[in-house]
């Protein structure tokens, strides 16, 4: 699993495509991602979870909800997610993430 712990100690960041070349299938990312969040928090407070969807193959639906059933996880724990990339992928995911009011997003373009 391709992840990073940045500076803080609190954020998670998790590269999609380098993930998927080491995996293989979608679903063994999604085990990856969820294993690694896991592992993670169990050493400190995470409080931020970066997932980068730049250049990245077709995601099917069942993947984004499995997705989606993560970052749930993850808003349960009080932890922030942030998603890169503008993508048919991560816009798919954000509509159904709007689709639950609890979610607060913020969606900003780097210039």
């Amino acid at each position: 699993m391709n992840t990073t712990i940045a500076p803080s100690q609190h954020e998670l960041l998790i590269d999609w495509q380098s993930n998927l070349t080491n995996a293989d299938s979608h679903a063994q990312v999604l085990q990856n991602i969820q294993q690694s969040f896991h592992e993670f928090s169990s050493h400190s407070p995470c409080k931020q979870v970066t997932l980068n969807f730049e250049q990245q193959p077709e995601l099917g639906m069942e993947t984004i909800y499995r997705l989606v059933k993560i970052f749930k996880l993850l808003r349960s724990k009080q932890c922030q997610l942030h998603i890169c990339g503008v993508s048919q992928q991560s816009q798919r995911l954000l509509a159904l993430l709007r689709l639950d009011q609890s979610w607060s997003i913020e969606q900003s373009v780097a210039a």
